[in-house]
């Protein structure tokens, strides 16, 4: 009896620690969107980018302004509370393959 009630504690501590642990789907891509947000700005505030419609089409447009943002979103993206994020370990490649 004591056996079984160990192991049922021992269940619900490693489900909780596993259930903490994770990153939503959700979660995960609005902390990317965030990031890439953030690195935006950095990047358009390095350069004198003709401005377009919103800071994201700016970017786009402007080579000089695209390198600098993708090299901060590999930097950001490498950060420690993106380890469980499956997509920004996806977008770090990508963005490498890019670069």
């Amino acid at each position: 009896m004591i056996s079984h009630i160990v192991l049922a504690i021992l269940i619900q501590m490693i489900a909780a620690q596993y259930a903490f642990a994770a990153i939503s789907f959700a979660e995960c891509n609005k902390k990317i969107a965030d990031a890439a947000n953030g690195c935006i700005s950095v990047a358009l505030s390095m350069t004198t980018c003709p401005w377009k419609e919103t800071p994201a089409s700016t970017c786009r447009t402007c080579s000089t302004c695209e390198a600098i943002k993708r090299r901060c979103l590999i930097r950001e993206l490498r950060r420690p509370e993106f380890d469980k994020c499956p997509q920004a370990q996806s977008m770090i490649r990508s963005l490498w393959r890019l670069s």
